[in-house]
């Protein structure tokens, strides 16, 4: 059992993990991308349990929104297909999603506090070249078996053990 009973955790845009990690085997990320797809629309805290495990997610929706998005929005008050437009993609591809499983005795008070501080480590290192369009920058060009590279993987274990 991991120091505090955390066992794996995501980070996601929208409903596409960017980045996992775990030093456990077992089939965590496939129920927690299920629990994923499932998430309430209306919720920034949400927890799911399985199998004596808690699995516990922190929604932002401010995730995907730049200030030149914003300004391009203001500028455009008027113009209604383009409100519509800016609106979905901001639904759809702004949303960040962090998650960590849990030991049901662990409660939900210390995965919150985890996933809290693994959001502003990740709003701070990569929130800013984490847009609506393009790829992500976690994506390794040079080696596609290893699709996020060695940096987000570092930040993340560096996260999980202080936790």
């Amino acid at each position: 059992m991991s120091q505090r009973g955390l066992i794996y955790s995501f980070v996601a845009k929208g409903t596409v993990v960017l980045a996992e990690y775990t030093a456990f085997s077992g089939n965590f990320s496939t129920i927690a991308v299920q629990c994923l797809q499932k998430l309430p629309s209306n919720s920034t805290k949400h927890t799911y349990s399985c199998d004596g495990h808690t699995f516990n997610f922190l929604v932002d929706s401010s995730f995907g929104m730049s200030y030149d998005l914003y300004a391009m929005f203001t500028v455009h008050l008027f113009c209604w297909i383009y409100i519509v437009y800016v609106v979905l993609v901001f639904l759809f591809c702004g949303l960040a999603v962090f998650l960590v499983v849990a030991h049901e005795s662990v409660g939900r008070g210390i995965p919150f506090a985890f996933l809290e501080r693994l959001k502003d480590d990740f709003k701070r290192i990569y929130g800013a070249r984490i847009g609506i369009e393009g790829p992500h920058p976690l994506a390794d060009e040079d080696d596609d078996d290893d699709l996020f590279g060695d940096t987000f993987g570092q930040e993340l274990r560096n996260t999980w053990n202080i936790a």
